[in-house]
């Protein structure tokens, strides 16, 4: 399943696919990474420790940047030219009420405000190693802006498969 617009860049990509019993995740988003971007080469970087086992997903030679999630049934991969963005992040959630929101995000909030954070806080590069509340999110037409620290994003819920909510951000070259 591929995705399109909803309002996002026309140069943006984002695509999904069923995660398969017994396949490794990072298998399945490098799966998805080579259909988008076919003979790329994708390694992986952690920001904290360096390590190339996991970590967020970079493009060799820079040409595109890429973000990937994985839900229970799940993986959505979101690529860009780095012409037109500087980064990308992409989450998506099973909509199952398992995430306890009202631990990481002040009320209200749904699921929609949480996958909105988790694409700002990828796209940031720090993850989850930054507070989620660091992130502000504002509605503008067509989409939102979210922002952490001066640095802002801007950002569309995605579409997804039935029963997942999704969100894609991106800092504009």
């Amino acid at each position: 399943m591929t995705g399109g617009s909803r309002g996002f860049p026309s140069d943006v990509r984002v695509a999904w696919a069923p995660r398969t019993d017994g396949m490794p995740r990072r298998d399945a988003a490098a799966d998805l990474l080579g259909g988008l971007l076919p003979g790329a080469v994708v390694v992986r970087r952690c920001a904290r420790c360096g390590s190339t086992a996991h970590g967020r997903p970079l493009v060799v030679g820079g040409r595109h940047v890429v973000s990937v999630s994985y839900t229970d049934r799940w993986v959505v991969a979101a690529v860009a030219p780095s012409s037109s963005a500087s980064t990308i992040g992409v989450d998506a959630e099973d909509d199952d009420g398992r995430i306890d929101l009202a631990r990481v995000l002040p009320a209200p909030s749904d699921l929609h405000a949480w996958t909105r954070v988790e694409a700002t806080l990828k796209a940031d590069g720090r993850g989850l190693a930054l507070d989620p509340a660091a992130v502000t999110v504002e509605e503008v037409p067509g989409g939102f802006l979210s922002q952490v620290e001066r640095t802002v994003y801007h950002g569309w819920d995605a579409p997804a498969p039935p029963g997942v909510v999704a969100s894609l951000v991106l800092r504009q070259a």
